[in-house]
């Protein structure tokens, strides 16, 4: 067996650290945990599960300011449909029991609006809170490797939790740890200054923005930047707004792109009748779509698109002099920087086909950009077990089915570690659960199989107890 040495930071080989010890602990009560979650209270909702989650109720915002346009997916792709159409969980059954089901019929749509979207999510949360596993106001602070075998093994992981506002520290402990903890966004490093936080938002706070429009005494100069959906469909709204206000799109591509979703790219991605992919996570194979454009590119559905070129050509009917149009499409442009000047932001961009750095002409009362999100969610929790993984250089990853790849006899038969949204892109629009249910499908079977494992094992050490007996 390999030597365990020093790598088990914050190891404790007692056995004695007095928690509350459950089947499955997840961390995280997101769009993550409340998929996995799904899948798992479809498969047995008897079993002893905790969630936890720092905020005080489970927040279904998708964080768009269009909430009654369109989802990114289709309602049959809701959390558990395509797994098991017959669960209580679907979003036919969420329809039925909320009275919706006859209106939604008769509009005869595939996809959702997300305002129902958003509905149909904090419904299921609340099944899966009367089922008693979740604890709100609670955050995981540390995660720790428990032993209590004879050969060192990790059993077990302890995670210490602290509520959210008393600060009081409770701990609790479980063989298998679903780590479902939102990816962190934050603004470009050259928009995130202090100084400019009255001036430049993030995108999701977009509602925010058009409040502030709606309360102008006066015309208003507004910068977006990004090309992905939010993006486009704020840029859109500002089109159709009354008043007099302007707005620039800026974009690093040479034009916005239209998102490749047809029946054929979704069959590859669901992997369906393509037994040679199968074994890939659905990210995977949704990457493995992308062109060398569209990976670097966000992309746009079509009817959004088609819209926004309708509204802007009838712009260029209405005022043939491009200089008077009131709204723009800024290509091939990168910002590298920004300060306040005369209470607004004066933008610096670089052309990204030739480096060349400028300062933009104009002068604008609001900056709102795309975020960036963090390539590995959960990172922090799992920074204490660094010399646990197998890579050797402190770093973590995940298989096929989201399990963390540790070191060989590192961990006892029946434990492991899960995170979720590890291998999503981040270019993937918020409203589009394509792969969510397919994602925490992968986990939960995965979990099976070492929850599997674990009973063989202690079978057969029984069995050899009683043999010796």
């Amino acid at each position: 067996m390999e030597s365990h040495g020093d790598g088990l930071s914050n190891f404790d080989s007692s056995g004695t650290d007095h928690s509350t010890t459950y089947d499955v602990v997840c961390i995280g009560f997101g769009t993550k945990g409340l998929a996995f979650t799904t899948v798992l209270a479809d498969h047995d909702p008897s079993q002893r599960v905790l969630v936890v989650e720092r905020d005080s109720r489970f927040n279904n915002d998708l964080g768009f300011a269009a909430e009654d346009g369109s989802a990114g997916s289709t309602f049959l792709r809701d959390l558990i449909t395509l797994r098991n159409p017959r669960s209580e969980f679907t979003f036919v059954n969420f329809l039925h029991e909320t009275n919706l089901l006859v209106a939604f019929t008769n509009a005869s749509q595939l996809t959702t609006s997300r305002r129902l979207t958003a509905r149909y999510m904090a419904w299921v949360a609340q099944k899966i809170e009367q089922l008693g596993w979740v604890s709100f106001n609670k955050e995981a602070v540390n995660i720790k490797p428990t032993s209590i075998a004879a050969n060192g093994q990790v059993t077990r992981w302890t995670i210490d939790l602290r509520a959210s506002g008393t600060g009081a520290a409770s701990k609790v402990s479980c063989k298998r740890l679903i780590v479902a903890t939102g990816a962190q966004s934050r603004l470009p490093r050259s928009l995130a200054s202090p100084k400019l936080s009255s001036n430049v938002l993030p995108l999701s706070k977009s509602a925010e923005l058009l409040k502030r429009i709606h309360n102008a005494d006066r015309a208003l100069s507004i910068a977006i930047i990004g090309a992905d959906q939010e993006a486009v469909e704020l840029f859109e709204h500002l089109i159709s707004a009354p008043g007099q206000h302007r707005a620039t799109m800026i974009l690093a591509g040479s034009a916005l792109r239209v998102e490749d979703c047809t029946p054929f790219t979704q069959e590859m991605i669901d992997g369906a009748n393509n037994t040679s992919l199968h074994h890939l996570p659905p990210e995977v194979r949704q990457r493995m779509l992308a062109t060398s454009v569209a990976a670097e590119f966000p992309t746009v559905d079509l009817h959004t698109l088609e819209a926004l070129y309708v509204l802007l050509y009838t712009q260029h009917i209405q005022q043939h002099d491009k200089t008077q149009h009131r709204f723009h499409l800024k290509p091939h442009t990168r910002i590298s920087g920004a300060q306040l000047q005369d209470a607004k932001v004066q933008l610096t961009a670089s052309d990204v086909r030739s480096h060349a750095e400028t300062q933009l002409p104009d002068l604008y009362d609001f900056v709102i950009a795309t975020t960036e999100r963090e390539a590995l969610p959960g990172k922090p929790l799992l920074a204490p077990l660094s010399r646990m993984f197998d890579s050797g250089n402190g770093s973590w990853t995940v298989d096929s089915g989201y399990k963390v790849n540790f070191r060989r006899n590192v961990l006892a038969p029946g434990c492991g570690l899960w995170v979720m949204g590890t291998l999503t892109d981040p270019k993937v629009r918020r409203d589009n659960f394509s792969v969510l249910s397919a994602s925490a499908g992968r986990a939960l079977e995965s979990m099976l199989e070492v929850a599997q494992v674990g009973e063989t094992e202690e079978s057969a050490s029984k069995y050899g107890q009683l043999a010796m007996l």
